[in-house]
């Protein structure tokens, strides 16, 4: 079971190393060839797009791993995919629209909505995929994914494309994706005709009524996630009101080191995701929380260390990645780390947490400290810019690291009582 665990562990760690280094790519090209006005229009239709998509995607990823109680099949899952991000879709030129007037291009905003439409899908696969153990599967997906971005990526430096066309390209490859994640999805389900399975999810009335009644029963869910999302990028609006969208879009170069580390994190998180909702079936909960209180400690050492590098070798780091315009938020990086650290640390209680099934107190949680954050970043970025908003990250994951630990002890002392009264009834 150890040697299967590292195995996976490793697997899943270089592919989605692999698809980070290819977003994080992105940013790269476009603060060496494009002006800070495209990168900081990107960064804001991220900024705007990805906690209403995470939103709409009502954690169908951990619902498939940790198999709910009324065991929705894949099509149904599928279908509650597609009902709310295609939704979204349709309607986030207009919300930009109203939420920006004219400072961001409709196109680029409907460019990165298509992304992440296509993204989404591709999650939900992976997913499915992991949930029947097809680590494997997931890896090669993802490497070939991120390796046709990136060559992409170098078409586009070559040729010296626009930003219109450079997105074109980098939400066809995620769509094409998407696609094959689908068919693989279909074929595991014995589904043959994969066209046909995707006409009936989307076609069926019955698995629509299904659907509203998962948003019904997760909507507290949701509301988490939007709010985990909304913490990264919250400072980024802040900074566009107060400086413009070029200072945004030069503290999504720093805050992106936290996205790629928490993707190493999120690696572990998938992989022991399984062992741990094993264990809690199994009632083994000495072993539970011994394996949850390993991997924070594992958290905290990539935090400590990612502080170290950023400390010792931030300035050139940021000048050789970026330009010499981000190398001078050196110090502001240090800040970001710390808070990623501290992050990094509580992720793993919050994945015991999915495998006890605890969803709602993680949405109290999150909503706690992205409100802490937003009050920050209001009364810091004004008079402190850059570093404010760093400061205000490391308020708001200060609140969470808090607010998690407090109910996981709370819920270890529940289980250890249940398990006393289980034992004196025998």
């Amino acid at each position: 079971m150890k040697a299967r665990f590292l195995t996976h562990s490793v697997v899943t760690l270089i592919a989605n190393l692999s698809l980070a280094l290819s977003n994080w790519l992105l940013l790269i090209f476009l603060t060496k060839f494009f002006t800070t006005n495209d990168l900081g229009q990107v960064v804001m239709s991220l900024s705007f797009l990805s906690p209403l998509f995470l939103f709409c995607s009502f954690k169908l990823r951990t619902l498939i791993i940790v198999k709910d109680e009324h065991q929705y099949r894949a099509d149904q899952y599928f279908n509650a995919r597609f009902l709310s991000n295609t939704l979204l879709l349709v309607l986030s030129p207009l919300l930009a629209a109203i939420f920006f007037g004219s400072g961001i291009g409709i196109g680029i905003v409907l460019l990165v909505a298509l992304y992440k439409w296509g993204d989404g899908w591709c999650e939900l696969s992976y997913a499915y995929l992991q949930s029947v153990g097809r680590f494997s599967e997931v890896a090669k997906s993802q490497v070939f994914r991120a390796l046709i971005t990136i060559t992409w990526f170098i078409i586009s430096a070559w040729f010296e494309v626009n930003l219109f066309v450079l997105l074109v390209g980098w939400s066809g490859v995620t769509l094409g994706v998407a696609i094959i994640g689908i068919r693989k999805v279909a074929l595991l389900e014995q589904e043959k005709n994969w066209l046909g399975w995707v006409l009936d999810l989307i076609t069926r009335t019955h698995l629509y009524r299904r659907s509203l009644a998962l948003y019904k029963r997760y909507f507290t869910v949701s509301i988490a996630l939007m709010m985990l999302s909304l913490y990264v990028y919250l400072p980024n609006f802040f900074l566009e009101a107060h400086y413009g969208v070029e200072l945004a879009g030069y503290f999504a170069t720093l805050s992106y080191f936290l996205v790629a580390g928490a993707l190493l994190v999120n690696s572990l998180s998938q992989v022991v995701s399984p062992m741990l909702v094993e264990l809690a079936r199994l009632e083994a909960f000495n072993l539970f929380i011994r394996r949850v209180l390993q991997l924070c400690l594992l958290g905290c050492v990539i935090g400590v260390t990612s502080v170290l590098v950023g400390v010792f070798g931030g300035e050139w780091i940021l000048r050789v990645i970026y330009n010499q315009g981000a190398a001078e938020y050196a110090d502001e990086l240090v800040w970001v780390l710390a808070a990623a650290g501290v992050r990094y640390v509580y992720i793993f209680v919050g994945t015991g947490m999915n495998a006890l099934r605890d969803f709602h107190s993680q949405t109290i949680i999150y909503t706690l400290g992205t409100t802490a954050t937003m009050i920050a970043c209001y009364l810091l970025i004004p008079a402190s810019g850059i570093m404010g908003a760093a400061w205000a990250m490391l308020i708001g994951v200060s609140i969470e690291f808090l607010g998690f630990f407090s109910r996981f002890g709370w819920l270890v002392w529940q289980l250890k009582l249940d398990a006393r009264r289980d034992a004196v009834n025998v």
